[in-house]
């Protein structure tokens, strides 16, 4: 049986050196160069505008627009916390990487008992290279992977500990729940973590069922303690929901994937037009055209949709991917809807639906061939599922070898912003930017001063020597950040190989054993699978949904949506990388039988109760 008392043999030592790693890493990552971008309407903007709007205890912004409730609410209430706490961005992301880091050796302790190994487990995680857009863009993408280490953390605790007393897993589960809950309010397309919660509650009663069939009042606890974590979802959907109803009178947390919008999307995108052939084009202006003479209360604004299709096509016929809903949107928003009447747009939205829906009974329009795996999304069919299987395995190995983790030289400054531009992400972010010289220029700083201060009552001076130093700090974490990523590149060829031997080994300790494994055995072997299945299920899921964009394996978008692969990877080569260590010493000392002294069989023995 797993003990689960997180022992540690010198724990000053311990502690001591974990602070010190904390204060680093968020040293770290709060004096970064970050890649803002002013003119992100629709992604980055946007979200640091509503989370100003968050900070100023206004919500999602007092009016209700096309842009208010498009995306969940994740995000801008972490920058709304930044400012409510008075923590820089920087620091507060800094203190969910080490924060989320701790939980996961925490969670792991009854498996790793010795605190120099867990100790180093945590250095390696807490610098994991991610891809860089989705750590440096100040967007939601920046959060994903490490509240989802959270999750991960938690529901792997309660799995370590699924024989323990019932007070110590209530508490992992009450944390599963509300980790869950966190990262269900970052993204829209967050159902791509149900397995793995599924596959790990499911497994958890499996067990308690086996060990505890004969009590059923015991047996009935801790399958309720099993599943509590998905009430996390229902949990946040109805907070969120309550207070968008409250200030915009729809209850959902969001109108892009929630209300009566997706449900016509979902029925453009299923319209065959009889022409359209390519595949990446979900909705087509023909589509549309056949969706507006089916639908007399989408008929009423037909020039301003077909206007709208046009311009969001960009000088081509049709629109790929899921484009097709921003020109609705926008459209819709261009003749008085998404103006402060969220109820009366659902109820336009409504009446289109029940229109489509009435055309696709009569057969006035007819479906598409295809799966439908989302309302967000076109028809797929088994060959773009079979090539996106092929893509994922090819993006998977890239990403294990931290393919786009490069930080980029071009964000140290921003010689495009305006001073406007400044003062906003200064205020937003509690961080202070540099500015080039032209920048300086506009604040009256001209260079007509000298090094001597002679003017004392000036600050001309000590502003520029502020601004050199911001931007040589900013130059000293850029390179110690280049370096890391280096020595995670270079150790990975060596660590992945080494990994895969990890795995092979603990295969073949499992059918030399005939399958009667461990409870640890088991347990770190279920463990290094669901970490490394759930990592290339999240990289198929955006490869399949991202075909539009892009059908190269290598492209850096793949690893800006699949930003906790990074994280899912590296942590299951390291399990397996310590079961080759650990286990390759045992197979060595089978092979020599006899022939191994005293002194070299004590290191072992220390080794296999790592």
């Amino acid at each position: 049986m797993i003990s689960s008392r997180f022992k540690l043999k010198r724990p000053y030592l311990f502690w001591g050196l974990l602070i010190v790693l904390v204060i680093y890493r968020i040293a770290l990552i709060a004096g970064s160069p970050w890649a803002l971008f002013a003119t992100s309407g629709y992604d980055d903007i946007m979200q640091m505008k509503l989370g100003a709007s968050m900070a100023a205890w206004e919500w999602m912004g007092d009016k209700y627009f096309y842009t208010t409730l498009v995306k969940n609410i994740g995000f801008p209430f972490f920058l709304g916390l930044s400012k409510w706490l008075h923590i820089p961005y920087g620091v507060l992301y800094g203190i969910l990487i080490t924060g989320s880091s701790y939980l996961f050796i925490r969670a792991i302790s009854p498996l790793v008992r010795n605190n120099k190994l867990l100790l180093l487990f945590y250095a390696i995680i807490i610098f994991i290279p991610i891809n860089q857009d989705a750590v440096y863009r100040v967007y939601r993408n920046a959060l994903v992977p490490w509240v989802f280490l959270m999750v991960v953390s938690c529901m792997l605790a309660l799995f370590i500990r699924r024989n323990d007393s019932i007070s110590k897993q209530i508490i992992w589960s009450m944390g599963a729940a509300l980790s869950i809950a966190m990262f269900w309010t970052l993204r829209e397309d967050s159902v791509w973590i149900i397995p793995f919660v599924v596959a790990v509650s499911f497994t958890i009663i499996l067990c308690q069922v086996i060990e505890n069939r004969q009590r059923l009042p015991r047996l009935l606890i801790r399958c309720l303690i099993a599943v509590l974590p998905f009430s996390g979802i229902l949990l946040i959907h109805n907070i969120v929901s309550t207070i968008n109803y409250h200030h915009y009178g729809i209850y959902a947390m969001n109108d892009k994937t929630q209300t009566y919008s997706p449900k016509v999307m979902s029925l453009l995108y299923k319209i065959d037009d009889g022409q359209t052939t390519d595949p990446n084009v979900w909705a087509s202006r023909k589509a549309f055209e056949m969706a507006l003479e089916a639908s007399p209360t989408m008929r009423t604004e037909e020039d301003i949709i077909l206007s709208a299709y046009g311009l969001w096509a960009g000088g081509e016929t049709d629109i790929r991917g899921d484009i097709s809903q921003w020109a609705l949107r926008y459209a819709l928003s261009e003749v008085g809807y998404y103006r402060d009447n969220a109820q009366k747009t659902n109820e336009f939205y409504k009446k289109v639906y029940e229109e489509l829906s009435t055309a696709f009974e009569t057969g006035k329009l007819t479906k598409k061939p295809g799966l439908y795996l989302s309302s967000q999304t076109g028809a797929f069919h088994l060959r773009d599922i079979w090539e996106s299987i092929i893509m994922s395995l090819k993006a998977s190995w890239n990403i294990s070898l931290y393919s786009h983790t490069d930080l980029e030289k071009k964000y140290l400054d921003y010689p495009d912003f305006t001073a406007g531009d400044i003062d906003f992400f200064e205020d937003l972010l509690s961080t202070a930017l540099p500015r080039t010289e032209n920048q300086l220029k506009t604040l009256g700083f001209d260079g007509s001063y000298t090094d001597y201060d002679e003017e004392l009552s000036s600050l001309a001076n000590t502003n520029v020597i502020n601004n050199r130093r911001i931007l040589r700090q900013r130059e000293k974490n850029y390179r110690k950040q280049q370096r890391i990523v280096s020595i995670y590149r270079f150790i990975s060829v060596i660590a992945v190989p080494l990994s895969y031997l990890g795995f092979i080994l603990l295969l073949k300790d499992c059918v030399s054993r005939k399958w009667k494994l461990s409870e640890e055995t088991l347990t770190i072997l279920l463990t290094i699978l669901g970490l490394a299945l759930t990592g290339f299920l999240n990289i198929f899921v955006v490869i399949l949904f991202s075909r539009w964009i892009t059908t190269d394996p290598n492209h850096i978008v793949i690893g800006f949506y699949a930003s906790s692969a990074y994280l899912l990877f590296a942590l299951a080569n390291l399990f397996s990388c310590w079961m080759a260590i650990k286990l390759g010493y045992s197979n060595i000392c089978l092979l020599l039988k006899g022939n191994v002294s005293p002194e070299t069989r004590a290191v072992g023995e220390k080794y296999e109760n790592y």
